[in-house]
């Protein structure tokens, strides 16, 4: 433990960041003075035990205060409320998504009209605009004026239901407007390209490209792999791989960039031993290339996270050999939070650093647990199996307890162990041939080779079919999910703890460790025994009316009767978001769907969930 906090100094900046950011956004809920003592007990205990002790309470406290200092303005312009506004001036940030009925975008207010008064926004607050599909669509840059209120987003109707207005709020988004042709006009127009027009030009570049695939289907999720355009994607294929845990192949993520890295790092690595000299011109242009890319897929939260850690890696082997892999972990996820604390509550964000954190700590361990000695074809495919299943162990060992307690489900170990290496076989197939696609595109256009992007499109349309076959056919097994799984934040606090006595007495062997982690077990399952009445016996009726139309839930014992209109009942996706907390949290083991067939509200049963 002392050799980590010593090689890894960005460790203990992190930590004290992340408490400072704690500090600021629970400020009017817990006094500052007993976060401060906390942190001051921590600092003395760690500057005692390794003989640091003045410069780690004067460097550690001093950059709590920074961090409270620097902090504390995101968190408090979110207390406030823009409610009484009657006209605003908004300033059209992110390139809008198609839906069905309307362009979606994200705009600044950099104006507003409160009580006849006009007042200069100093506060940055952020809206999620709407426009209709009658006017044209927003751009990058473009200021419009509105005369309308700003909206709330929709309160939660069924019990332990998600707050969205609390999950925008934290993003720094106070409400939503429509822009109509009656309530809007354009004060600005946009009269050059801005930065993010020019990235959208190379993003449609890219998904001309991949038009030769035949299937829409899977030409839109090759879309949402490669450039990060996700709209228009199977609602059926959505909801398999999200049911499986691996929604994450769906959009331009970490493992993606992390192919492309591999690709351009293979290729400026053979360019480097041709001309030696080229060192710092190959690693410019490597870095310039992955933030041109992480710039075309829309700067998505998972593509900075990545693109980020290996800007932070090609730059210190750059400047030095030796790179501590947790030090730079935690160097990318301090430059994050400092550009944009609020991302720390993120779920997105939660999952990718301890999924990647689980990889660091496990995945070493378990592959030693089997080492072959011999070294023939069979022994490599199965070795290959043997590391695709360690890389999924080592993930999920410190991602369950969030996974649970954010979505009430978790997929079935030994289904996802299983998928998990054809799993990354086709997909890193499919995302290899795709960057292919694009990245000949325009040579074979220039040539008049127009049948080899098409054979290619062929090929690659084969590839997603079958990825996509392969997860449907698990997601549509029974026991491919276990549902209504409940867990409370102390919970998570708990199964953590219990996980860093394990890490401790693993590499330590002391054991007192061990005593320690049997008494908190026992500790967890009585209180998880003990904490809830006896489900038996629970009775509960509800109505709610949901985006005007009407639903009922019974809760008798262990099982929840649902009623119904059809198209929600066939969505399992409404269920998952809507009712599954609620469920997870009654301790329900069943659930009973009727459909109400309006408007004569006849009803008919269909199936058990």
């Amino acid at each position: 433990m002392k050799n980590l906090f010593i090689s890894c100094p960005m460790l203990r900046v992190l930590i004290v960041w992340i408490i400072g950011i704690f500090a600021c956004k629970f400020l009017d809920q817990l006094e500052l003075w007993v976060i401060l003592g906390f942190l001051t007990f921590f600092i003395l205990l760690y500057g005692i035990f390794y003989k640091l002790l003045f410069e780690s309470l004067f460097l550690l406290l001093g950059l709590f205060i920074l961090s409270i200092i620097f902090n504390q303005p995101s968190f408090e312009k979110n207390r406030l409320s823009p409610k009484g506004i009657d006209a605003l001036v908004i300033r059209v940030d992110e390139p809008s998504k198609s839906k069905p009925k309307s362009w979606e975008t994200v705009a600044t207010i950099t104006q507003y009209r409160k009580n006849k008064r006009w007042f200069l926004e100093e506060r940055v607050w952020k809206i999620k605009c709407y426009f209709s599909k009658k006017i044209k669509g927003p751009r990058v840059g473009q200021i419009y004026l509105l005369a309308d209120t700003i909206r709330d987003f929709e309160k939660p109707v069924f019990p332990f239901e998600k707050d969205w207005g609390i999950y925008f709020k934290d993003k720094g988004i106070v409400g939503y407007v429509f822009m109509h042709a009656k309530n809007q006009k354009i004060i600005q127009p946009l009269e050059r390209v801005n930065f993010k027009d020019f990235l959208k030009k190379y993003q449609n570049f890219g998904i001309s490209a991949l038009s030769t695939m035949p299937t829409i289907e899977n030409r839109e999720v090759a879309e949402a792999m490669v450039l990060g355009e996700t709209q228009g994607i199977d609602a059926e294929l959505q909801e398999a791989y999200s049911y499986l845990g691996a929604i994450h192949i769906l959009s331009v993520s970490g493992m993606h960039l992390a192919l492309l890295f591999a690709l351009l790092n293979a290729i400026f690595a053979a360019i480097q031993k041709v001309f030696p000299s080229s060192k710092l011109l190959c690693l410019l242009f490597l870095l310039a290339l992955l933030w041109f890319y992480a710039g075309v897929t829309g700067f998505s939260a998972p593509v900075l996270r990545a693109t980020s850690t290996f800007t932070i890696l090609l730059l210190g082997k750059y400047f030095r050999q030796n790179i501590n892999s947790l030090n730079l972990l935690a160097s990318s996820c301090f430059l994050l939070l400092l550009f944009e604390p609020k991302d720390l509550f993120q779920t997105g964000f939660q999952l990718s650093y301890v999924a990647v954190l689980g990889l660091l700590l496990f995945q070493k361990p378990i592959l030693n647990l089997w080492q072959p000695q011999k070294t023939n074809l069979l022994i490599k495919i199965s070795y290959f199996f043997w590391e695709s299943t360690a890389v999924g162990i080592s993930a999920q060992l410190l991602t369950f307890p969030l996974i649970i307690y954010y979505f009430h489900q978790y997929p079935n170990v030994w289904i996802n162990l299983l998928i998990n290496p054809f799993l990354m076989v086709l997909s890193s197939l499919a995302l290899f041939i795709s960057f292919f696609q694009v990245a000949v595109y325009g040579p074979f256009l220039f040539f008049n080779l127009t049948i080899l992007n098409q054979w290619m499109g062929l090929v690659a349309d084969w590839i997603y079919a079958k990825m996509h076959q392969f997860m449907l056919f698990f997601a549509h097994l029974k026991s491919a999910v276990y549902s209504f799984l409940d867990m409370e934040i102390h919970d998570v606090v708990f199964l953590y703890l219990l996980l860093i006595l394990l890490i401790l007495w693993i590499k330590f062997r002391k054991s007192y460790l061990l005593l320690l982690f049997n008494l908190m077990l026992v500790c967890v399952v009585f209180t998880n025994e003990y904490k809830h009445a006896d489900p038996k016996l629970q009775k509960f009726v509800g109505k709610y009316v949901f985006r005007k139309e009407f639903v009922e839930v019974q809760i008798r014992g262990k099982q929840m009767a649902v009623w119904a209109t059809n198209s929600f009942v066939k969505d399992r996706r409404w269920f998952s978001s809507h009712l599954l907390p609620f469920a997870s949290k009654m301790h329900i083991q069943d659930t009973i769907l009727y459909t109400i067939n309006q408007p004569n509200n006849q009803i008919s049963r269909s199936g058990n969930r």
